[in-house]
């Protein structure tokens, strides 16, 4: 949160943030219930926002949506984003349509597909996950059953194709 954070200016504003756990305050940009098509920054920090873009070294967001996210490291609670590039990233109980990053936390979160270096997940859910965890991940879809769940999509669609052959061939 920011030290200045007015909890009724509402767009888009600089503040000074000071990280959980940081000593230094640095100059951030905030964007605080807006919608907004991109915003930009070496810290942003969004507040029930909704944001196309979001390019920035580090992203602290809460209760806020995204279309696409760039960021060095980013923090998401309570949020949504469809498309996340990060070296760094965490979710906690956040909505993430496809994810790409160097390491990632999700801490009950649900995603569709998570391509990862290195995962931690705790309690969350996903789809389609690739990489290596540090514990279990219950991904509905991984690559091992994708390449059964194709080959049997192979199967099924070549019998049906023979079988509809085989009846129009019995027509004529």
């Amino acid at each position: 949160m920011s030290e200045h954070h007015d909890p009724l200016a509402t767009g888009v504003h600089q503040t000074t943030y000071k990280q959980p756990g940081g000593y230094e305050p640095t100059e951030a940009t905030e964007a605080v219930r807006t919608r907004v098509d991109r915003v930009e920054g070496q810290t942003v920090v969004l507040h029930q926002s909704t944001a196309g873009l979001v390019t920035s070294e580090r992203l602290t967001a809460e209760q806020s949506a995204f279309s696409t996210v760039e960021a060095r490291s980013a923090q998401l609670s309570q949020s949504a984003v469809q498309r996340l590039d990060a070296e760094r990233a965490v979710a906690e109980h956040s909505r993430i349509l496809a994810a790409s990053a160097g390491s990632v936390r999700l801490v009950k979160s649900q995603a569709i597909l998570v391509k990862a270096d290195h995962a931690q997940i705790e309690g969350g859910r996903i789809f389609w996950f690739i990489g290596r965890s540090d514990g279990p991940v219950t991904a509905t879809l991984t690559p091992s059953s994708a390449a059964i769940l194709g080959a049997a999509f192979g199967i099924g669609l070549t019998l049906a194709s023979a079988l509809l052959r085989l009846i129009r061939g019995q027509e004529g």
